[in-house]
């Protein structure tokens, strides 16, 4: 007997088992074939087809699905007999995956072939009408679907319920009078009879209803039953069907896709038409006249590339960057190890010599060890999908597609998931995911023996330790689909015939097998990555070449412009690719970039690995002493590296210059130095020092080397990676000295709706000389706009002023003129239907001030002015008061600390100069918190109090915490018990004031004294 019907938890939100679970118990169970028949979805196929080979037990692969039949939904079963029935299963579930409707009957007439098919148990139709004794009609229905398939069985399921033991006898006359054999069938969806609960609360999480929901289906008895309890329910002749239809099942052989033959125009094989390109570009590189090593080395790589017949591969990626350029479309100038290949560079692939900066294709791709190319394109975020759709268009819908990734229930939201079923409110649940910590190296199961705080929490509250159980058993539970971040994969034929596909709402279908398993059904990986620095860069460029006429090819810049240098030696890159963080501009202040080298080195270091050899290679490059030759023959590997190992590519080199080891070898021992297994270790340590005696270097000293490439082979970063990606960073600091204007325009424009973005990069770009002139209801747009030597700010800075509002605003100026007098511009906005409260806001951050009006006046008679609203008309294309006197004004007094605070308020940030610069200004004793932070000591501070956080201490005694922010960041103050007693009367939310403290921690100050400041 064998279970012929098991969800696992591929069944999103379905089944309470795992493919682990599933495999388990049919060992446990002593069964020697397991069986998976998820519901629509055949995500856990290879996953499955996997675990059970790795156990020795036989796979059989099935599909659950809904079919519709004269109106009526019927759920079947469909199990694959062989390698053509698992295809046809693939048709299915991509067809009922992509369809929102079941699948009519006359659809699946097509895929019958090699399968065998079933009722599924439960179905509420079927069970209805033979619980009405409709035995005609299930025998008619059953006759259409035995035409169908192969072989058609009648299935018994829920023998232990009385209702359906009556309809399954129903069920038996209509098989008996058609000879067909009956199975039994019962649906496994969790180990357990208490595991039912499990269900339901996947079911109520899929939902977004509570566990006791009554609508919830999830059906009692759907547990792994055993073979002594099968056999209390079934029949031996239905359970020995089992067994008939398991021998069915042949071994399934699952064939393999083929790459596009690439279509181009002269019908030349791929091999050759690869060659012509390659020769052809790298004439073009060198402008004819090309050294014979690069020949050589384009000789090797097409040789490699050609035998392993991946032309067409090469051919692809370069048509669709040749597409992308021909519309425009920037595109990176390469990505990974890919920039090591010359034919990649010859292509316009990559835009890195690689001969010239000494990257090895051996890194890209090994001919002594077989695998796929991998080239990964960078494109703009907001034209990526132009070029799926090209490469859709190009080799037909369903030869190309993207890959799914599953997003899990993770700790925090499994609970929170589980929580939000079970009606636990989300205040409570909150206390106890805020203790579980980010990327938590526990599972749930683990987190109480390593988190004391956890434990007592779940010991000492019921319902969050009830919480807690069920989080535990679904933690890692997929909980929906979703897509890889750039992956596609291409295939000849239609991909269905070697995977299932799901439709998720994208342009392209989406195949439903993860990553790891594409490669060995030949389903080349190509990633089409979104990179949003591209997009910004675009974007300067286009607003360079519509503000100066100037168009710029980024690929022809000379790499040795001083102004560059200088910028990255000061760590000016806020809005620098990959240089924005605290921690990478103080390595740029150290490391003092002065050549091309000299960044792809900084990006390399600054990752978590060799982030530890910084200061090493910092004393070896500033101090000629520090930098120790290991031997004579790796000195010209590692010299642009001050005498370390930086690189993986110089892993490679070296095991080339002292080991003797091919190039395609050495990729070989860098592989397996990083895995660190022992007993490879040693035969490549062997081979390195046998190689090494061979070049008159004695075991010692080949040992000691191999040591230290051991070391560092585990850190050693990308070299190909960091020079392509280097050359993003370069361009971008190239626009931001030579252009800051665009540069700035467009980086503010990409944050808009940050005030926190928004004001560092004010606050660097004014440090740079650029001026910002104030909001303007005649000169404002959308967006930020370059005039009169600066940068306008723009309406959609403020944050009641929506895009709608902003293009009437824009209308009615064009339309009647600009705004000139201030009650009738107030009331031309009311007139276009803005709110009293967006007008408000639009006085408070400064649009009207050109109207030489103050805030304070317009603010104080607003209701008074918008009560002319009805008084005025349009004469003549302007709006004037129609025979009334227009509302006087009485001029109230500026009020600069209430402007400030607005324009916190509305904006998210101080846009007129921050009350703390100002009194730093006049008095240079008071320090910016950003150098406060860095300092310990009594000093003077100023800012304005955020808020405050009234304590008691040990003793019962008050005191507080208060939190000071200026233009450069925050500070927590301790106010002690004394000090509070005499300033809390005083001491207020949102007052500027000048702090004596006392500072000796990382993120905080103790309070000694303060002055509050009205008027600056």
């Amino acid at each position: 007997m064998i279970h012929l019907h098991v969800r696992s938890c591929y069944s999103l939100l379905e089944s309470g088992l795992t493919i682990e679970d599933i495999i388990r118990l049919a060992q446990e169970h002593h069964q020697k074939t397991v069986v998976l028949t998820d519901h629509r979805t055949m995500y856990g196929t290879m996953e499955f087809l996997h675990a059970a080979k790795k156990a020795g037990l036989k796979p059989v692969i099935g599909l659950e699905f809904e079919i519709e039949e004269n109106g009526n939904l019927y759920s079947l079963l469909a199990i694959a007999k062989n390698g053509q029935g698992l295809q046809n299963l693939y048709q299915i579930s991509t067809w009922v995956m992509s369809h929102s409707q079941p699948m009519p009957i006359d659809v699946l007439k097509a895929f019958g072939a090699n399968l065998i098919l079933m009722n599924a148990g439960g179905d509420e139709v079927l069970e209805n009408m033979a619980y009405q004794n409709m035995v005609v009609e299930i025998a008619t229905l059953f006759q259409t679907l035995e035409q169908i398939a192969d072989s058609f069985y009648v299935a018994i399921s829920l023998q232990d319920s009385p209702r359906f033991a009556k309809s399954n006898a129903t069920l038996e006359l209509a098989a008996n009078s058609l000879d067909l054999p009956c199975v039994a069938l019962s649906r496994v969806e969790y180990e357990h009879p208490q595991d039912e609960r499990t269900l339901r609360l996947l079911r109520a999480i899929g939902q977004t209803k509570s566990m006791d929901d009554p609508t919830i289906q999830a059906r009692k008895g759907r547990y792994y039953r055993s073979e002594k309890e099968m056999v209390s329910l079934y029949s031996v002749e239905q359970l020995a069907n089992t067994d008939q239809i398991i021998d069915q099942i042949e071994d399934y052989e699952i064939s393999k896709a083929n790459l596009p033959i690439f279509p181009n125009r002269v019908g030349a094989q791929s091999d050759i038409y690869l060659k012509e390109l390659c020769i052809k570009g790298l004439k073009k590189r060198f402008n004819q006249n090309v050294p014979s090593n690069y020949w050589n080395r384009l000789q090797m790589e097409l040789d490699v590339i050609l035998s392993m017949g991946f032309s067409d591969y090469f051919l692809i990626v370069w048509d669709f960057i040749r597409e992308a350029r021909s519309r425009s479309i920037l595109v990176g100038p390469g990505r990974g190890s890919a920039a090591g290949s010359l034919v990649a560079w010859t292509l316009g692939i990559s835009h890195v010599d690689p001969v010239a900066n000494s990257l090895l294709f051996e890194r890209f791709l090994n001919p002594s060890r077989i695998s796929m190319p991998d080239i990964d394109t960078d494109f703009p975020d907001n034209r990526r999908q132009e070029i799926l759709d090209y490469v859709q268009e190009t080799y037909g819908k369903y030869h190309v597609a993207h890959i799914v990734t599953f997003s899990r229930m993770k700790s925090r939201s499994a609970l929170r998931d589980c929580a939000r079923a079970m009606n636990v409110s989300n205040r409570e649940i909150s206390q106890l995911t805020q203790l579980v910590p980010n990327n938590s190296e526990w599972k749930l199961a683990e987190l109480p023996q390593h988190n004391s705080a956890f434990k007592h929490m779940i010991e000492s509250r019921p319902r969050l330790q009830a919480v807690y159980q069920a989080a535990c058993s679904i933690e890692g539970f997929p909980r929906h689909a979703s897509l890889h971040a750039g992956g596609i994969v291409l295939a000849r034929d239609s991909i269905v015939q070697q995977a299932p596909l799901v439709d998720v709402g994208e342009h392209l279908p989406v195949v439903q097998f993860t990553m790891e398993y594409l490669e060995e059904i030949g389903l080349i990986k190509f990633d089409f990555l979104s990179l949003k620095n591209l997009t910004l860069i675009a974007s300067m460029l286009e607003v360079i070449e519509k503000q100066e006429g100037k168009k710029i090819d980024l690929l022809k810049l000379p790499l040795d412009d001083p102004k560059v240098y200088l910028l990255l030696q000061n760590a000016q890159t806020m809005g620098v690719f990959q240089l924005e963080s605290a921690g990478i501009r103080d390595l740029l202040i150290r490391y003092k970039p002065e050549k091309f080298e000299d960044i792809a080195a900084v990006l390399a270091l600054y990752r978590p690995g060799p982030m530890k050899n910084i200061d090493t290679f910092l004393k070896a490059r500033f101090n000629r002493a520090n930098q120790k030759s290991m031997h004579p023959l790796l000195d010209p590997i590692l010299k642009e590296t001050g005498g370390i190992f930086v690189y993986q590519e110089q892993i490679m080199e070296a095991a080339k210059v002292i080991g003797g080891f091919s190039l395609a070898q050495a990729d070989m021992l860098r592989k397996a130095m990083s895995k660190k297994k022992p007993e490879e270790m040693a035969k490549w340590q062997d081979q390195f020092v046998e190689g090494a005696k061979e070049k008159g270097i004695d075991s010692t000293k080949a040992q000691e080397i191999f040591g230290v490439m051991f070391e560092f082979a585990e850190y050693g970063f990308n070299k190909s990676h960091s020079y392509v990606y280097g050359l993003i960073v370069y361009q971008m600091c190239w626009l931001k000295v030579n252009y800051p204007l665009a540069f700035y325009q467009v980086l503010l424009d990409s944050c808009i709706g940050s005030g926190a973005k928004t004001n560092i990069f004010i606050q660097e770009a004014r440090s740079r000389g650029i001026s910002f002139l104030p909001f303007s209801l005649n000169h404002s747009f959308e967006t930020y706009s370059q005039q009169v030597n600066g940068l306008r700010l723009p309406f959609s800075l403020i944050q009641s002023i929506n895009r709608p509002t902003i293009e009437r605003i824009i209308q009615e100026r064009h339309e009647h003129g600009l705004y000139q007098d201030p009650c009738l511009s107030v009331i031309r906005l009311i007139h276009i239907g803005l709110t009293n409260q967006q007008v408000e806001a639009l006085i408070q951050v400064g649009t009207l001030d050109e109207l030489k009006v103050t805030r304070e006046t317009l603010i104080a008679q607003l209701e008074q002015i918008i009560s002319f609203a009805d008084l005025i008309t349009l004469e003549g294309g302007t709006w004037q008061f129609a025979g009334v006197t227009p509302p006087v004004l009485h001029k109230m007094p500026i009020n600069n600390m209430e402007r400030i605070k607005k324009e916190k308020e509305l904006l998210g940030f101080y846009i007129t100069r921050h009350p703390a610069t100002l009194l730093r200004q006049k008095n240079r004793q008071i320090l910016s918190l950003e150098l406060a932070l860095k300092q310990n000591g009594h000093m003077q501070i100023a800012g304005i109090i955020q808020s405050i956080r009234p304590q008691k201490t040990k003793k019962g005694d008050q005191m507080a915490f208060a939190t000071l922010a200026d233009d450069t960041g925050t500070l927590d103050i301790a106010i002690m018990p004394i000090q509070w007693q005499r300033v809390q009367t005083q001491l207020e939310t949102n007052k500027l004031v000048i702090l004596q403290v006392n500072k000796n921690r990382p993120d905080s100050a103790i309070f000694n004294g303060m002055q509050i400041i009205d008027v600056i």
